[in-house]
């Protein structure tokens, strides 16, 4: 895939050459998947389409953008990928053609998963609340508000659970 790329520099090649990179981590060995293997598709994709401030170098897409996420969510650098979710949403959602592949509330679900693995709580409580508002029969979200409730400490359980008992009435 990395020879192709080279000869005919279309960005397929290169994202099949990072997928096979990411393709090579064996479940069994954790600390290569962490030091060797994620770490290189990240730094791959970084230095074709990305500099250290996430600026645009080259044009890229919603699959260069998905595949990022993914090797982002491989390192479980929830924070990261969450800034990166933020900047790029116009990538993600508006395609040329008008035709992406994401289900609609693919932003939505990715910004409540890395808010809630990042460990932003209080975030993670208000946008599970206000996406419900938008669309309540999407259950995964609240199974989201839940585990988000569930994950506080008492103290703040006291004070929220007036405000959820409200909400799901």
């Amino acid at each position: 895939a990395q020879k192709l790329y080279k000869l005919t520099r279309k960005i397929p090649y290169y994202n099949w050459a990072v997928i096979s990179v990411l393709l090579q981590i064996d479940e069994n060995s954790n600390q290569l998947k962490q030091t060797l293997y994620i770490p290189m598709a990240i730094k791959m994709l970084e230095k074709e389409f990305f500099d250290e401030n996430q600026q645009q170098i080259k044009p890229y897409g919603e699959m260069e953008c998905l595949l990022y996420l993914h090797s982002l969510e491989l390192k479980e650098d929830f924070s990261k990928a969450l800034i990166f979710l933020e900047k790029n949403l116009d990538t993600l959602t508006k395609s040329p053609s008008n035709e992406s592949m994401l289900p609609a509330y693919f932003t939505h679900d990715k910004s409540l998963i890395y808010n809630f693995k990042a460990g932003n709580l209080d975030n993670t409580y208000r946008l599970a609340k206000q996406y419900l508002n938008e669309d309540n029969y999407l259950w995964n979200w609240y199974e989201v508000l839940f585990d988000t409730f569930f994950k506080f400490d008492n103290t703040k359980q006291k004070e929220l659970i007036n405000d959820l008992h409200q909400f799901i009435l």
